[in-house]
């Protein structure tokens, strides 16, 4: 049986929430409705489709390893800007929608505060990224009820 993720301590469930809600109201007043259905259709079929989910992930952690530029498998902050920065890449090549400004270290903070010292584990990207997704659905759930 598989554990389940440990729970994030409230403070950084609110920065979650807090820069989520920012960014999804960015989104819903600055993106194309292509972009919308398109990053939809794309959160579902990753959530679905064992295979695309695969695909992405190994992606996403080549380009992590990548930006690891000391290979010490934590990302500091200059390391999770070039990360960053190819994730942004490869989303603008798909012709995705893309918050304007710099929120790299806005964002790598917010999963910086889940362990001792200076850096972020993939492990510890990815159990922000559950919970922000999970608000900004929310959020958009919320407009659509509306």
């Amino acid at each position: 049986m598989a554990q389940a993720a440990p729970a994030l301590a409230q403070n950084i469930m609110d920065a979650i929430n807090t820069r989520a809600t920012a960014q999804y109201n960015a989104w819903k007043t600055t993106a194309t409705p292509e972009q919308k259905q398109g990053g939809m259709e794309r959160l579902e079929k990753y959530r679905n489709d064992p295979a695309m989910k695969a695909e992405m992930q190994a992606k996403m952690t080549q380009m992590w390893t990548d930006a690891d530029a000391d290979q010490d498998g934590k990302l500091n902050l200059a390391e999770y800007r070039v990360w960053q920065g190819n994730m942004d890449a490869m989303a603008i090549e798909r012709g995705d929608w893309r918050e304007s400004g710099d929120h790299m270290e806005e964002n790598y903070n917010i999963s910086n505060m889940i362990s001792e010292g200076d850096g972020v584990t993939m492990a510890e990207m990815f159990m922000v990224m559950g919970p922000w997704m999970a608000k900004f659905e929310e959020l958009k759930a919320a407009d659509a009820a509306q």
